[in-house]
């Protein structure tokens, strides 16, 4: 810019002195000469160029602002590339937090399995040896009283312990397991698991929590007996937990569907009326209103 500015200056101190010179000249050569009519005078020359370089001077001012505004915008893309590239990691990252959570979920799914199989074949094998202790005696004659014979104990099944998480202090680790397992639809392993919580931890405040998800896991097997029956130990056992609102909702929607419009009608708008400012409210309402058309 400065540079610029400097040779409009030579430009025009040029111009200057050439016409300075150029009418010298003409004066010297005879005053006789009129000047002619195309001839333009010098202050007229001298202000054009002040509006060219005024000209000059806006376009620059121009293309400052428009390289400003450029360079902006180059730096808000270069941001926006770096968030993605950030986002970018982060994904991955949780990527391959979720692939090795699989990995031990299916390594456990596996693990019980194999332990059902064991137990069941433990049960079969015990109930056969029965049997055959049964069927043996019967066949046997008898003879006048029997001579007491040594007492037989019981087969023992295997032992089956699961592998689980340690829980012997904290119940969070066993309850994420059994919700894991009941987000991928493995319904008896998540029982087993919700039954431990329960069972180890019947203080503590993921109690209720479990036998709710255990009545949850009996509704979705439409075995809506059994969900009433863990819902209402929700709703007894502890009426001020925090699955409480639910507990009484899912009452009234397991009466439903065994048919009892009557009573799933009154734990309904029990419900509406002790939890108004709960979400159930609505599911509640909603139930309400279909048992009443």
């Amino acid at each position: 810019m400065e540079k610029r500015m400097r040779f409009l200056a030579f430009l025009i101190g040029g111009g200057l002195l050439v016409t300075a010179m150029t009418g010298c000249a003409a004066l010297r050569g005879g005053a006789e000469e009129p000047a002619t009519s195309h001839s333009v005078p010098l202050q007229v020359q001298v202000d054009q160029l002040r509006m060219d370089v005024g000209n000059l001077h806006r376009v620059n001012q121009n293309l400052a602002h428009e390289n400003a505004a450029l360079r902006q915008q180059l730096n808000n893309l270069t941001v926006n590339v770096e968030y993605l590239r950030s986002m970018a990691t982060t994904a991955n990252q949780d990527m391959t937090e979720l692939k090795t959570q699989n990995a031990q979920l299916r390594q456990q799914v596996q693990q019980l399995r194999k332990a059902a199989e064991a137990e069941a074949a433990a049960e079969e094998a015990r109930e056969k040896a029965e049997e055959e202790k049964k069927s043996t005696k019967e066949a046997k004659p008898s003879t006048g009283p029997a001579a007491p014979k040594p007492q037989q104990t019981r087969p023992v099944a295997p032992v089956v312990e699961f592998e689980f998480e340690d829980y012997s202090s904290d119940p969070s680790p066993l309850y994420d397991q059994a919700m894991n397992f009941y987000r991928i639809g493995e319904f008896p392993q998540a029982l087993i698991a919700f039954d431990q919580v329960f069972k180890n931890f019947p203080t503590s405040n993921l109690a209720d929590n479990s036998l709710y998800w255990i009545g949850e896991i009996y509704y979705a097997q439409n075995d809506y007996v059994s969900a009433f029956e863990y819902f209402d130990r929700v709703t007894r056992q502890y009426p001020d937990g925090s699955k409480t609102p639910d507990a009484y909702l899912k009452k009234g929607f397991a009466l439903e569907r065994q048919g009892k419009y009557a009573e799933a009608l009154d734990v309904l708008n029990y419900t509406a009326n002790m939890f108004p400012d709960h979400p159930v409210l609505p599911l509640a309402e909603q139930m309400i209103r279909q048992l009443t058309q």
